[in-house]
């Protein structure tokens, strides 16, 4: 990277801003599937975005969460020591909570693309006097999702805890080396935007580009 080798880069430990900065990509990219209708492509291909989108928006978040958690415990080993002995940590040795994270969210996904994945459907809501549809409403749908949903809420917000408890005990180390500050400001905004934006997600469920433009906002803040 440019001024890989500066101070304030290497203080910052580049391999995790490029996986912060993965992730934060990946996770923005579930916009682009969320616009895509049968409208753009045939139904295979909305049965294909469907599924992207989670797939997306989860692996990216959870990239970028525990990125921030081994960062921040990388840290924590080397400043919180409480023997005030030299130790040398490597990225590597704390990579191992970010790849079992990424492996149990590529798992969950990959049984849920399997076994109950979301397909494109279509329903008419409308029909004039003759029984011909004047309206209808397309959306992503599988009758199992709830469990995955479920196990990914809990691995996102498992990547979100440890940041958070890593970020604590990184409180009284120098903002150079650790941003707990702004990774609570962050934390701060992301639960604001899930009271906020849960709530308006119910209200305009039936509504096609309302419940686009939540989404899509939802991310955006996100990131």
């Amino acid at each position: 990277t440019l001024r890989r080798k500066t101070y304030v880069v290497r203080a910052s430990q580049p391999i995790f801003l490029l996986i912060l900065c993965a992730g934060t990509f990946i996770m923005g990219a579930a916009i682009v599937p969320l616009s895509i209708d049968d409208g753009i492509t045939n139904d295979h291909g909305c049965d294909v975005a469907c599924m992207t989108v989670p797939w997306l928006a989860s692996t990216g978040f959870v990239m970028t969460f525990a990125a921030l958690f081994s960062k921040t415990w990388r840290v924590n080993r080397i400043f919180n020591n409480p023997r005030l002995t030299r130790i040398k940590v490597t990225a590597f040795d704390v990579m191992i909570p970010l790849l079992v994270l990424l492996g149990l969210n590529f798992a969950v996904l990959s049984v849920w693309t399997g076994v109950s994945p979301l397909t494109w459907t279509r329903d008419v809501t409308d029909e004039d006097i003759f029984g011909r549809p004047t309206e209808s409403l397309g959306y992503c749908y599988s009758e199992d999702y709830l469990p995955f949903v479920i196990l990914l809420v809990g691995l996102d917000l498992g990547a979100l805890m440890f940041a958070s408890y890593q970020s604590y005990l990184a409180r009284g180390v120098s903002t150079e080396f650790a941003e707990s500050e702004y990774i609570g400001k962050a934390i701060a905004c992301m639960l604001l935007v899930s009271f906020v934006g849960v709530p308006t997600m119910i209200i305009v469920m039936d509504e096609p580009r309302a419940r686009f433009f939540v989404l899509s906002s939802i991310l955006f803040v996100l990131l």
